[in-house]
């Protein structure tokens, strides 16, 4: 399983830039994004930490399968849907 918790923005915006078509998985909010999605970009103006810090965690990974997978291991009370975002449509 390839799964990246980054733990800074510079870590997250690295890992997208490499990974255009990968997904990131928004813990706190339950959604799938691709990682050029909009919603997430790091040319979208926010300041520095508000993708990774202050429990914002992003699950990051070439597989919405293994995001899938890590949620059930880590999280198994955990029986929430993933969302998928209603702009990327990953």
């Amino acid at each position: 399983m390839s799964i990246l918790i980054p733990d800074t923005d510079a870590r997250f915006y690295d890992w997208m830039n490499n990974n255009p078509n990968g997904f990131v998985f928004n813990l706190k909010t339950r959604t799938m994004h691709k990682s050029n999605c909009s919603h997430i970009a790091n040319d979208a103006g926010f300041p520095n930490g508000v993708f990774t810090e202050k429990e914002n965690t992003k699950i990051c990974s070439k597989s919405q399968n293994e995001i899938r997978q890590w949620k059930k291991k880590s999280q198994p009370k955990d029986k929430s849907e993933i969302k998928n975002c209603k702009t990327c449509n990953p």
